[in-house]
């Protein structure tokens, strides 16, 4: 699903948090997004998702220009710190599924699936509640390819996780977007996995886009000096 961002202005307490005149993320790929504390990355994903409303402009989905209600059911955000139900991992995993009234059969398949790419076998039948937390959030990433969504946002979902969670979640986010050419959409503080993962990067800084390329280039030869800065672990603001 293609993702186009319109003109965009986001403002609490006559603060202004984004200000984006044009940005589009294609279908098929890895994008992330990166910038300090305070940049607007979580906000803007948070729009995206239709979770969050702008003061002005339009997110865009799809080449047929649709809006947000159109498409809603095909959009999955997962969080840094994801809800999960006080019952069975098996049946956190399988609950949006279950809301959309599938088949039982389908729905089994499609939860073993993604339990066992993300290492969740052993506790199918255990509490969601009582897992780690890189655990809690394998299940919580689970739960939404389950679902197949053309866009997959996710807001800093591996941070403070542990290395076997994120190497697992790392390797099943790749796979997913290959079997499936959604489009990914990505938030994280740490570079080193902004350069393991996109396709394309971003760096945000005061709501606004800073620089914007495809990863070898936003990596290896970014055109803005804060850029230059944040890469090399300067702070920046």
């Amino acid at each position: 699903m293609r993702v186009q961002v319109l003109n965009l202005v986001k403002e609490y307490d006559g603060v202004r948090v984004l200000d984006i005149e044009k940005l589009s993320f294609k279908e098929g790929r890895f994008h992330v997004l990166m910038g300090p504390n305070g940049s607007g990355k979580s906000t803007l994903l948070g729009i995206i998702a239709g979770l969050v409303e702008a003061n002005t402009g339009r997110i865009l989905y799809s080449d047929r220009q649709r809006d947000f209600q159109a498409v809603r059911r095909d959009i999955t955000l997962v969080m840094q710190r994801s809800y999960l139900f006080n019952t069975s991992v098996y049946n956190n995993i399988i609950s949006g599924l279950k809301y959309r009234g599938m088949n039982k059969s389908i729905l089994r398949e499609r939860a073993l699936k993604w339990a066992e790419a993300l290492d969740l076998n052993l506790f199918l039948h255990r509490n969601a509640r009582t897992l780690s937390g890189g655990e809690r959030q394998r299940v919580a990433l689970a739960r939404a390819l389950v679902l197949k969504p053309g866009l997959l946002l996710l807001d800093e979902s591996t941070a403070n996780l542990d290395p076997e969670s994120i190497i697992i979640i790392e390797k099943v986010l790749r796979d997913f977007l290959k079997e499936s050419g959604a489009t990914i959409i990505f938030v994280t503080h740490n570079v080193f996995q902004a350069k393991r993962l996109a396709d394309r990067a971003y760096l945000l800084m005061d709501g606004r886009v800073i620089e914007a390329g495809e990863s070898k280039e936003f990596f290896s030869n970014p055109d803005s000096e804060l850029t230059r800065g944040f890469l090399g672990g300067e702070i920046v603001y």
